[in-house]
């Protein structure tokens, strides 16, 4: 879903200001706000296994 909203901010259907995300390692950690550029970048760095999912992983699910 995420990389779906980047792609849209990227093909500019979708204003960057619009959209946001928050991000919480644990539950004692603040939130983390994590802005999608107007060219569908992303702002921060996610944490390390955040986006663990490999291609292949996502194509067994189809």
């Amino acid at each position: 879903m995420i990389n779906k909203i980047r792609h849209e901010v990227y093909k500019k259907r979708l204003d960057a200001s619009a959209v946001g995300i928050l991000y919480k390692e644990d539950i004692r950690s603040p939130f983390l706000r994590i802005s999608i550029l107007p060219d569908g970048k992303l702002s921060e760095d996610f944490p390390t296994g955040f986006f663990d999912a490999t291609l292949a992983e996502l194509i067994e699910i189809e």
